[in-house]
């Protein structure tokens, strides 16, 4: 009964960063916000600033920022 949510919500995040694209907006699991300018199956550069670059693994972008701000903007 406890399984069945968590392999889910497991599902639904290996779809979005599969879905992933250079040009998205997103936010990583340790709250960073940034662009995605380039991709690997493992790797993803972030633009955070102009002309700052950070590379990060892949499994810690938590999700896209515009969902993030859609959000706040529904309260």
């Amino acid at each position: 009964l406890l399984i069945r949510p968590q392999k889910k919500k497991l599902q639904l995040e290996q779809q979005m960063l599969n879905e992933l694209t250079k040009g998205d907006e997103v936010y990583t699991k340790a709250g960073m916000l940034g662009t995605i300018t380039g991709m690997t199956e493992k790797i993803v550069t972030l633009e955070v600033s102009d002309g700052v670059k950070l590379k990060m693994l892949r499994a810690q972008v938590a999700g896209k920022s515009d969902a993030l701000f859609e959000a706040k903007k529904e309260k």
